[in-house]
């Protein structure tokens, strides 16, 4: 399987390439990513992370930061592990958001099997189609 590059040059003038992965080879990554998920089945949601992430909202809400949570939209697979293995995320989430004051944008409801390059990471096409998407909320809300 190969993949393609191509050159793009960002607004400060840096070049980075974008690789480009063709259909057969994002379903083996897929494939492979969910595999590793699968054997820590017995995983939880971690209250040390959640802490960190209240303190770290706290610190920069003190700085005059504006501070926004968002879920990433990922494939229909993936999602329906990680409600299974974490159901009450979105809860724990959404509470903080309500405690700490800080609008959260749960943007699962564009979960698509075309969305990502492994289940899980935005293609590069679809970033810049998630991106207006999540600009467009920003500014709405």
């Amino acid at each position: 399987l190969h993949n393609k590059q191509r050159k793009r040059t960002l607004p400060d003038g840096q070049e980075v390439y974008i690789e480009s992965f063709d259909r057969a080879q994002v379903q083996k990554r897929a494939k492979n990513l969910y595999n590793i998920y699968l054997k820590k089945k017995n995983t939880t949601l971690s209250s040390n992370r959640i802490n960190s992430l209240r303190v770290l909202i706290k610190e920069l809400k003190l700085k005059q930061k504006k501070v926004v949570l968002f879920r990433m939209p990922i494939t229909p697979k993936f999602y329906e592990f990680e409600q299974s293995t974490f159901p009450d995320f979105d809860f724990t989430i959404e509470r903080l958001s309500k405690n700490l004051s800080v609008p959260y944008f749960d943007m699962t409801h564009l979960n698509s099997e075309d969305l990502t390059q492994d289940g899980h990471h935005l293609s590069y096409e679809q970033s810049k189609y998630f991106t207006d998407i999540l600009a467009d909320s920003l500014i709405n809300n």
